[in-house]
């Protein structure tokens, strides 16, 4: 029953759509089970155009990103452009 209230909460924090709300549930619920799918979710809603700034604040923000080395590759990318 955990895992499936686990699930429930990030479904319902999903409706939430708040930042602070999501981060909260990554740090305070999240398990293996949602934390992937949470950090992806948090990026998703965050950076909604792939500029150097708005890549840049979101490390800024949140340094334990786990799927940092992608933002690093992304932000070459973007400096290329």
């Amino acid at each position: 029953n955990k895992l499936s209230a686990e699930v429930n909460l990030f479904e319902l924090t999903k409706l939430l759509a708040n930042e602070d709300s999501l981060f909260g549930f990554i740090n305070t619920y999240s398990t293996i089970q949602t934390r992937d799918d949470a950090w992806k979710y948090l990026y998703s809603n965050i950076v909604k155009v792939y500029s150097k700034n708005n890549l840049q604040n979101f490390i800024n923000k949140y340094p334990q990103y786990p799927y940092k080395e992608i933002i690093s590759e992304e932000l070459h990318l973007v400096e290329k452009i």
